[in-house]
């Protein structure tokens, strides 16, 4: 979970605390109920409310939250296939060189998560291309992309992109292919969503640069996903990743 998420998450469960809650909240600390006290954590939760309180990890902790991420993903990428791909040698990358590609529904919008894309790309060198399939595809043909499907590659890569794509010297592929901008609100909560555990369940969505598009582009690499009807893709329900208040 990430810094943004963490202060949406503390806005979400302390939007409407009512006064009752905050004395009663007092009381299980064994902090004094008085009007100073009271008064105090109105205001910090006031602050919380509007934005003006941001919580804020230690470097330390991020390093350790991202650690135990990793070891939580494992059992993702290790049930998928391993592909690297050559292409032509005019590949990209960039600052957010791992791209998942949900490749299932419409949602050009929305990103997929390294759980459920139907892809996950990660460029190797201008000319190779490490994919990662979700076990419930069988991708077509050799693994060798074409130049059209290599743009395709690369406009997903520079679609990616917070800040700064590379390309090789002399080159200038990245200045000809323009994408959207960023979206101002990257991550947005949905919810409260119904589920069967106690308090609320909120999901977080990350917006990409397809937000403000229109008529996006179609998923890369027609083949990949060309045994699949366009408007849906067989994968298991999307598990929702959320936080439950109290």
């Amino acid at each position: 979970m990430n810094r943004h998420q963490l202060a949406s998450m503390y806005r979400l469960e302390y939007n409407n605390v009512s006064d009752a809650r905050i004395r009663t909240q007092l009381r299980k600390r064994g902090l004094p109920d008085t009007p100073e006290e009271f008064q105090r954590n109105r205001e910090f939760l006031d602050k919380v409310k509007s934005g003006e309180f941001q919580y804020h990890q230690d470097d330390i902790t991020l390093i350790g939250s991202a650690g135990q991420l990793a070891a939580d993903l494992i059992e993702y990428f290790t049930a998928r296939a391993w592909w690297v791909y050559d292409t032509p040698p005019i590949l990209l990358t960039c600052d957010e060189p791992v791209i998942p590609v949900s490749g299932h529904g419409p949602a050009r919008a929305i990103r997929g998560g390294l759980a459920t894309a139907g892809v996950v790309l990660h460029p190797l060198s201008p000319s190779r291309l490490l994919v990662v399939f979700h076990p419930l595809l069988r991708p077509l043909g050799p693994p060798v992309l074409d130049h059209h499907e290599t743009i395709d590659i690369n406009r997903e890569i520079l679609a990616n992109t917070h800040r700064w794509a590379f390309d090789q010297p002399k080159r200038r592929f990245a200045e000809k292919m323009p994408v959207p901008p960023l979206p101002p609100k990257t991550l947005l909560p949905e919810g409260p969503l119904q589920w069967d555990g106690e308090g609320d369940l909120y999901r977080y969505t990350k917006q990409t640069r397809w937000a403000s598009c229109p008529n996006p582009p179609w998923w890369p690499v027609e083949r990949w996903w060309n045994r699949l009807p366009r408007d849906t893709f067989p994968l298991p329900p999307i598990e929702i990743a959320g936080t439950p208040l109290k």
